[in-house]
């Protein structure tokens, strides 16, 4: 029995200490700002919502009706609070006072200050009221406590309502401590804004370059966590929708949402889970999927199931989970992701401490959160940046890798190509020159029987056909000889006497029709010429034998005019003349293999070929232009090494 007694009177000391009356809150001169909270007030729960302040003024002396909060949160939407806290002003009437409640969120505000007189000075307010008619222009709800106070202690009353959950936290603040703060208040904010912006507005026109999915999602994940923050804060009641209260109940659980969303869409796209993650990315998107259920069945059933940021724990944990378990599996860009997301755990874990019922009531603190979020966007824009240039890394090493895949397999055609070549010249250079002895005997034997039946003219016709054509295959073959003597000869530099070289090619084509016809200018300026000498040799034979075989004999005579230029880098030989010229549709084909521009030329059609595979042999190139009926003009660069 004895200990039955002594713990029915612990448990009865533990009532009595449980329904004690609040503190008083006691101004003096030497403090500035007192906060309302724990043991400094006390709160009476409305569960009807029908109280009037005389009927609250009844039950103030029945303690056991009135409960001191254990934390800043009250968690009934369907009842309102009211509050009651005693404040003695013993600062001698030497300052002003003021009274403000930091949830900017509040529906309504109804403050009760006793006027000494038996009745009450009423303060209205809250944010389904428009902006312009709270007494001060501030975003939390403040009102002036009159200077009665210094008459005596007195107890004021406040009925607080929301269709959501209620931080009673208030401050019983000077005038001068408060204009203090706010100061700072409104700078922290608007620079956390200007960051915003900035963040925004940087990352879009890069996501406009480089047209990256996560840089989308990252430009939405800021404009949501701005209108998010314009919200919770009052900021955007205050200077983007003053007029229009019922704004506040939707942009709040939209942003969030959009917030939640764009946030696993940004680390889903950024980390590249679909390859380095696949599981947890089909996890992000089934969580997406109940977000956006609980989203739209929030704003039918509960509103105050989706503004608070701590039904996104889940997500927000799911995506800082991602970035760890990609950096595990070598996804580098990893690394600032993890770091972002540090700060805004850390920012959420210091302004989770206030729902713990600490304290928070200065600037830093209580925007720790905000922090956080700028510290993460900051920190997520360098690792976009830090993964562009990953990415751009790996694409370098991707592309420099299939760049010497190329250029190995480019090599191997390359030699495999050459090793073709040089068979296929071994053949036609020994096919030409076992086809060369035979039919040197055709053609003797024929012009041998061509003597015999000189009597005999329908024999003569057919010898002499014979002859033409042996002829002309002898000419094709000495070309084709000639052709794989220039790729097989080994290249022997000396100086050349070009002007003798000239004189003794020209004369090559005396016995040629039409060859006393041609006038010969040669003109030679500079150094003497380097070359291979039988190389150069052809050259000039091919250039001069084009010039006298396609003369236009209804002009008086055919010009050959031949100019040679050495400088100490090159040489320029330029060789024109008055003849038939060529039609343009032929100039990009006259250096083909057995192309001729007319089918009635006797040539093999390899001449300008042998001069072209000739002059690139040397190192050089060529150039023509031609205009029909007044001539063409031959150019050639050939290098020179004067060393």
């Amino acid at each position: 029995m004895n200990r039955i007694a002594f713990v029915l009177f612990l448990f009865s000391l533990l009532h009595v200490f449980a329904v004690k009356a609040s503190d008083i809150v006691i101004l003096n001169d030497q403090s500035e700002e007192y906060v309302l909270s724990g043991s400094t007030i006390d709160v009476l729960e409305d569960t009807s919502r029908s109280f009037t302040i005389s009927d609250v003024q009844a039950l103030s002396k029945d303690i056991k009706q009135w409960n001191h909060v254990k934390g800043p949160l009250i968690q009934n939407p369907n009842a309102a609070f009211w509050i009651k806290f005693t404040i003695a002003d013993k600062s001698k009437g030497t300052k002003d006072w003021l009274l403000e409640f930091y949830d900017s969120r509040l529906d309504d505000v109804t403050i009760y200050v006793p006027d000494g007189k038996g009745s009450f000075h009423i303060f209205k307010g809250g944010d389904t009221h428009k902006f312009q008619e709270r007494e001060f222009q501030h975003i939390n709800f403040v009102f002036d406590i009159p200077n009665q106070l210094s008459l005596d202690s007195v107890t004021v009353y406040a009925r607080l309502y929301s269709n959501h959950e209620i931080y009673v936290y208030g401050l019983v603040r000077s005038v001068q401590r408060f204009v203090k703060y706010a100061t700072a208040e409104y700078f922290f904010v608007t620079l956390f804004y200007g960051i915003l912006l900035a963040m925004a507005l940087y990352n879009f026109f890069i996501m406009l370059t480089v047209k990256e999915a996560s840089y989308f999602y990252y430009v939405l994940y800021v404009v949501a966590v701005g209108f998010y923050s314009f919200a919770r804060d009052g900021f955007g009641f205050q200077f983007i929708w003053p007029s229009y209260p019922d704004v506040n109940i939707y942009v709040e659980p939209l942003s969030l949402y959009i917030l939640a969303i764009t946030l696993l869409m940004y680390a889903r796209e950024f980390l590249n889970t679909k390859v380095y993650a696949p599981v947890l990315d089909k996890l992000i998107l089934v969580v997406v999927y109940i977000r956006t259920t609980f989203f739209i069945v929030g704003l039918f059933v509960s509103s105050t199931f989706v503004r608070e940021i701590y039904i996104d724990i889940v997500l927000l944990v799911l995506a800082y989970y991602a970035g760890f378990v990609t950096y595990k599996k070598g996804y580098k860009a990893s690394r600032f992701y993890i770091i972002g997301f540090t700060a805004l755990f850390l920012g959420f874990a210091i302004i989770s401490l206030e729902k713990l019922g600490v304290p928070i009531n200065n600037v830093l603190g209580f925007y720790s959160f905000n922090m956080g979020v700028v510290i993460q966007l900051v920190v997520l824009s360098i690792a976009l940046a830090d993964r562009v240039k990953i990415l751009m890394k790996e694409k370098q090493e991707i592309r420099d890798q299939i760049n010497f895949e190329l250029e190995e397999k480019v090599k191997f055609r390359t030699l495999e190509l050459q090793d073709k070549n040089e068979q296929l010249d071994s053949f036609v250079y020994k096919a030409s020159h076992d086809i060369k002895g035979p039919l040197k005997s055709i053609m003797g034997l024929t012009k041998i029987g061509m003597s015999d039946f000189k009597d005999s003219p329908g024999v003569l016709a057919y010898f002499d056909h014979i002859l033409k054509t042996s002829t002309k295959l002898d000419l094709v073959v000495e070309a084709l000889l000639l052709i794989t003597k220039i790729k097989k000869v080994k290249i022997q530099m000396k100086e050349v006497d070009f002007e003798s070289m000239v004189k003794d090619v020209v004369q090559t084509f005396s016995h040629f029709e039409g060859f006393e016809r041609v006038k010969l200018s040669l003109k030679i300026t500079g150094a003497k010429i380097t070359s291979d000498e039988s190389i150069l040799y052809s050259i000039v034979q091919n250039l001069v034998e084009n010039v006298i075989k396609y003369q236009d004999t209804s002009k008086a005579e055919t010009h050959l005019n031949i100019s040679m230029n050495v400088s100490r880098e090159h040489a320029l030989l330029i060789v024109e003349d008055n003849g038939l010229g060529i039609e343009d549709k032929d100039l990009n084909r006259i250096f083909d293999m057995f192309y001729k521009t007319n089918e009635k030329s006797n040539g093999s059609g390899l001449g300008l070929y042998i001069l072209k595979q000739a002059i690139q042999r040397l190192g050089g190139n060529v150039k023509v232009s031609s205009t029909v009926g007044e001539g063409t003009t031959f150019v050639v660069k050939l290098p020179q090494n004067n060393n």
